[in-house]
């Protein structure tokens, strides 16, 4: 009691301008819906997250003849949304410590999709001779075996080789060096996979 909506933001969301208002209110005027969420905190200091969805209602009467017209009504939908915005950063958070795991892992990590290179770790750029992951990214994985590991190629394409196969291949990467490495395939389906090098 006694307290505005405007009391209950953190100042959290008010210091990064977390909502632009003047938009929200723009697109009801206009009569479009309208969606947000906002961090915020309860009278004993818990912070929460709500999620507000407004939507335009027409005003209950139309406006008086060469009158001004009255204003739209809104009809808003209010929920707690704290529960999903944790597990999101859990998962964040997750995603975060897996990455770091591929980047710091001195093996090489290259995954493929439709027979594209979809991902590689720092090791496996080096070892193909990359720049960056860009550089590789999309590119047929053919592009870096040997002319002559054609039927290797095909096992790791087809995905008939076993789970944790251990191969041996000619490797040529955009240096255009050639040389023999172990890869370890981990197949996902036809043209998908993990290759550990």
């Amino acid at each position: 009691q006694g307290h505005s909506f405007p009391d209950f933001i953190t100042a959290h969301s008010v210091r990064e301008g977390a909502v632009d208002f003047r938009h929200h209110r723009q697109n009801l005027a206009d009569g479009e819906a309208t969606r947000f969420s906002l961090e915020m905190h309860r009278e004993g200091g818990e912070v929460f997250w709500v999620d507000f969805y407004g939507r335009a209602l027409p005003p209950l009467r139309d406006a008086p003849p060469g009158g001004q017209p009255y204003v739209g009504r809104s009809l808003w939908i209010v929920a707690d949304i704290t529960e999903q915005r944790r597990a999101a950063e859990r998962l964040g958070d997750s995603e975060r410590r897996y990455r770091e795991l591929l980047d710091s892992n001195p093996v090489g990590i290259l995954s493929f999709r439709e027979g594209l290179v979809a991902f590689a770790n720092p090791m496996a750029l080096r070892l193909v001779g990359a720049d960056s992951a860009e550089a590789i990214i999309g590119r047929p994985l053919e592009t870096f075996f040997h002319a002559g590991e054609s039927d290797i190629l095909q096992r790791i394409l087809s995905g008939s080789g076993a789970s944790d196969a251990l191969l041996e291949a000619q490797l040529t990467g955009l240096h255009q060096r050639v040389y023999v490495v172990e890869i370890v395939l981990v197949p996902s389906g036809p043209g998908a996979g993990m290759l550990f090098l």
